[in-house]
């Protein structure tokens, strides 16, 4: 069963349109209706690794060692400071790694939310795109949203 927001239904749509189904849990709070879709969807083949930091380096084995790319996911926060040393080390051997971090409402952005923080730039400078999806609320939103998906997956 895939989740009701929009924006995940558009990202597993296209990661199954790009190929990429070898996918690295790491479940918390903020992915689990992401992490569910992709659960339950028999295309994908999913690797349970809770340390993200360790998920990020598994990842990237993985991706080496099939030569394909292999997509990773952590929830918000101080998870997505953990992909760092894994997706750097990705880039800098252009070993094809896709993160995909979830996060908390936008607008709670500097309101003392849990786990929220700005991640909109952790990975500067050691990706080749980084997108941040909108809250889906139109027709507009959904054609925006398919865009950033379609951007990010053809950089890899």
């Amino acid at each position: 069963m895939y989740s009701n927001y929009r924006s995940i239904q558009i990202l597993i749509s296209l990661l199954k349109k790009y190929d990429i189904k070898d996918i690295v849990l790491s479940p918390g709070g903020s992915d689990i209706p992401l992490i569910h879709s992709i659960e339950t969807d028999d295309y994908f083949e999913c690797y349970s690794v809770v340390d993200e930091r360790s998920a990020a380096y598994y990842a990237m084995g993985m991706a080496q060692a099939k030569n394909r790319i292999v997509a990773c996911i952590c929830t918000s926060g101080s998870a997505v400071c953990n992909y760092l040393p894994g997706i750097t080390e990705a880039f800098y051997q252009s070993v094809p790694v896709l993160a995909i971090t979830a996060d908390k409402n936008p607008y709670y952005q500097g309101q003392l939310e849990i786990q929220k923080i700005e991640q909109t730039t952790v990975f500067n400078g050691v990706v080749k795109k980084s997108v941040e999806l909108p809250l889906i609320k139109d027709a507009e939103d959904e054609w925006l949203c398919n865009r950033l998906v379609n951007e990010a997956l053809l950089s890899l």
